[in-house]
């Protein structure tokens, strides 16, 4: 599952250099957000 995560952070990424829209780059923060969210919430 990290590594799912860490390809998508990836793509993500890629879009954001290439692309360079503020669309994306906003929805790579709500990634990350939800992500950290997930990371520190108790299983």
């Amino acid at each position: 599952m990290k590594n799912q995560a860490a390809i998508r952070r990836a793509m993500l990424q890629c879009r954001i250099y290439c692309c360079g829209s503020k669309e994306t780059i906003g929805a790579f923060r709500r990634f990350r957000q939800s992500e950290l969210s997930q990371a520190t919430e108790p299983d």
